[in-house]
């Protein structure tokens, strides 16, 4: 069995880009469509939200159904180009090979062209963005004088060669932008931009500074997809904790949309959903696969209702997630794999992992571990839930299991329960005790439940040494 660490992108079908869409964002695409349609001149968004809060997922369904309305469009990942010294190098060249799907041959080779002058004459100049957002000019009076005599002689300075190049890369991508535009030039060509805040401080400022200054052409609207907050932290760190960084971004973008919050618990169920974790369709026997699917919808459920509380953050989530994939991978048997366990014991460790550490060390009780449980889990969620049922039972099978077989308070007081009814206990009561008798006796007998939930939390902290975490 192989698996990615990394979740895979969720799938966007060209004709129903939301259909998978968990958080209920095609509203907001539309709107925002319609804004677009009627932008005139340049424009640069800001498209913000929170880390996690899945931005990446809605520009990738945004940008298919502007495509599916005749809008062009080009994707462009920060920070998969980081690496680069020059952003606009990067930038151009996804621009231009997309472009060339719909230019004429002449007029896209005139803009790859005059790019190829602002690569020559003009992005050193521009590069020196530090000066710039300083507020220092970037020629002095005396420059100025020098820069005079020369054009008064007849020869071009690297200042007025600079300035040419971007004029003319600037005319040559409005020509190119309404050559392009859909529908009888009434459609704008739309550049996303994604994971801005994510990349190296100095490469960040630089795209923005060269955004502002070469693409800021009629016919073209720029969207930034970005988290304000750490884009602001991340000029602070180059300019100093004083510097206005909001002011600073006021300047670059003419648009600003902040995409609405979350539900908690669509965030969570999307992340298991893009995970691709309960998907048995790569297991070979049937009696495996039936076994492995019954646990898995097991798991989802836990995950869900533990982690669908305020208390997890929403990078952690993802953290178990992908602790939960590497270890999957780690498993050599398929017959092996417990993802009920797995999930259980991840969904504890992210949320109170000095209780989770106790557990395991015969220090708590399952009974202490429920009830931190139901305080930090979805509010929703009943002690009588089924699902919170299962959760309790195999806590009290493992505990006892640690114990010797002596047995745990949660499970004398079901006992107690089942062997006072009907005097003391209403019917419900009662009812659930039993029920839950029958499900610790069921994990007693059929596996070996203690062993099998200490391997997993032993490759939960292998699987944390080689994602560089030790604690969710």
């Amino acid at each position: 069995m192989t698996n990615t660490v990394q979740p895979p992108d969720i799938r966007v079908p060209k004709n129903e880009p939301f259909k998978y869409d968990l958080l209920g964002r095609e509203g907001q695409a539309i709107i925002l469509t319609s804004a677009l349609r009627i932008v005139e001149g340049p424009c640069t968004v800001s498209l913000d939200a929170p880390w996690g809060d899945g931005k990446t997922t809605f520009i990738r369904m945004w940008a298919q159904y502007l495509k599916n309305e005749e809008f062009r469009v080009v994707s462009f990942n920060a920070w998969d180009n980081d690496f680069s010294d020059n952003p606009f190098l990067a930038l151009s060249e996804e621009l231009l090979a997309e472009l060339q799907k719909h230019l004429p041959s002449n007029t896209w080779r005139k803009l790859r062209r005059s790019g190829f002058g602002v690569l020559r004459h003009a992005t050193p100049k521009l590069l020196s963005w530090g000066a710039k957002a300083s507020g220092i000019p970037l020629l002095s009076s005396s420059v100025d004088f020098v820069l005079g005599l020369l054009n008064a002689q007849g020869q071009k300075s690297p200042y007025q060669k600079s300035k040419d190049s971007m004029v003319a890369f600037k005319s040559q991508l409005r020509d190119a932008a309404r050559t392009t535009s859909g529908r009888r030039n009434e459609l704008p060509l739309v550049i996303f931009v994604d994971e801005l805040d994510r990349c190296r401080p100095s490469y960040a400022i630089e795209l923005l500074e060269i955004t502002k200054h070469l693409f800021a052409v009629d016919g073209l609207i720029v969207i930034f997809s970005v988290n304000r907050t750490q884009l602001a932290h991340s000029i602070r760190s180059v300019y100093g904790e004083k510097f206005d960084a909001e002011d600073y971004l006021h300047r670059f973008f003419n648009l600003n949309y902040r995409l609405p919050p979350t539900n908690h618990r669509s965030f969570v169920e999307s992340q298991i959903l893009e995970s691709g974790l309960f998907d048995s369709s790569h297991l070979k026997s049937d009696n495996v696969r039936d076994r492995y699917e019954s646990k898995a919808e097991i798991a989802k459920v836990i995950m869900i209702n533990l982690f669908s509380g305020q208390h997890p953050s929403r990078r952690s989530i993802v953290q178990a997630i992908q602790h939960f994939s590497l270890i999957r991978s780690m498993t050599i048997e398929e017959t092996s794999v417990d993802p009920d366990l797995i999930a259980l014991a991840l969904a504890i460790r992210t949320l109170d992992a000095d209780l989770y550490a106790r557990f395991l060390q015969g220090k708590a009780t399952a009974e202490e571990l429920m009830d931190e449980l139901l305080l930090l889990a979805d509010a929703s969620l009943r002690r009588d839930d089924h699902s919170v049922m299962e959760i309790e039972a195999t806590l009290i099978a493992v505990e006892m299991s640690k114990a010797g077989m002596s047995e745990p308070s949660l499970l004398e007081h079901y006992k107690r329960i089942q062997a006072n009814s009907p005097e003391i206990y209403d019917s419900h009561e009662v009812n659930v005790a039993t029920d839950m008798l029958l499900r610790v006796s069921d994990r007693l007998s059929a596996t070996n439940v203690g062993q099998r939930f200490q391997e997993v939390t032993e490759m939960i902290e292998l699987s944390s040494q080689l994602l560089s975490d030790t604690k969710t």
